[in-house]
Order: structure tokens, then C-alpha cells, then sequence
């Protein structure tokens, strides 16, 4: 009986912990979780369509981008393809080391992003640091909440 007295006190503390943790990760990642989902947008500079893609595949705090336009200026105005991998600070706001590949040259180019997000308009304000004169782009939220 003493056994059993036993075994049950280790899996309540086992099921406390568990939620101890789970509680804490949940707040932890509220701010990821709402990045997270197909978002789509316009590109003033150009007046391409912008398509962004975050994940969070390894359940971990980082967030991964897939970004494609209908076009590139970057690229001489052909396809090409941004990836990236990014946190959410303090803020709220996501850092992202981007790399984007032009398809016609195979040329590379590193920046970095930043996506603020306006919750309650449901969007994101997406800025480079390293290219300040780009304009920023607007994203709006095209999948369901996840």
C-alpha cells in the first residue's frame, strides 16, 4: 500500500510539473503564435504581390520565413525567394536574418527584417534596418489562426 501511496505522489507531482511548464511556454510563445500562418501584401516599391510564410516547425523559439513575390526588383525584376530564420524580442517585434536568391542570376543577398506587429488591426509592418530607404510593406493575415 505504501508503494502505491508512493507511486501516486510522484505522478501528481509529475502532472504539476507538466502544467507548470506548459503554462510557461504558452506565454512564452503567445507572441510567436501570432506571426505564425500565410500572410499577403503588395510591395509599394514595385507593386508586386508579397507572400510570407512563418513556421515554427521545431516548436522552439525561432520562427522560419518563406517569402516570394510575384517579382523581384531586386532581381531585375525576375523570381526569386527570401528565407530566413528569426525571434521575437521583447518588444514583440520579429528579427529575421534573411537571405534572398534571385532565380535568373543565383545571386545572393543578406539582410535583415523586421515585422512589427499592429494586433489590433490584425497585420504586420515589415521594415529593413539595412536598407532603410526600402518602403515598409504591409501584411495581412490570409490563414486561419493557428
Amino acid at each position: 500500500m505504501k508503494k502505491f501511496y508512493i507511486f501516486l505522489a510522484a505522478l501528481s507531482l509529475i502532472a504539476v510539473l507538466q502544467l507548470a511548464c506548459t503554462d510557461s511556454n504558452s506565454e512564452d510563445n503567445e507572441a510567436d503564435r501570432f506571426f505564425l500562418g500565410l500572410w499577403e501584401g503588395i510591395d509599394p516599391l514595385d507593386g508586386s504581390t508579397v507572400r510570407v510564410s512563418f513556421t515554427n516547425l521545431d516548436k522552439d523559439d525561432t520562427i522560419e520565413l518563406a517569402w516570394t513575390e510575384s517579382f523581384f526588383t531586386l532581381c531585375e525584376g525576375a523570381n526569386g525567394f527570401i528565407t530566413g530564420t528569426g525571434t521575437v524580442g521583447e518588444d514583440g517585434i520579429l528579427r529575421v536574418d534573411e537571405m534572398i536568391t534571385c532565380f535568373n542570376t543565383e545571386e545572393t543577398l543578406e539582410g535583415i527584417g523586421t515585422y512589427e506587429p499592429v494586433k489590433e488591426d490584425g497585420i504586420i509592418i515589415v521594415t529593413s534596418p539595412t536598407s532603410p530607404e526600402l518602403p515598409a510593406i504591409i501584411l495581412h493575415k490570409v490563414s486561419n489562426t493557428i
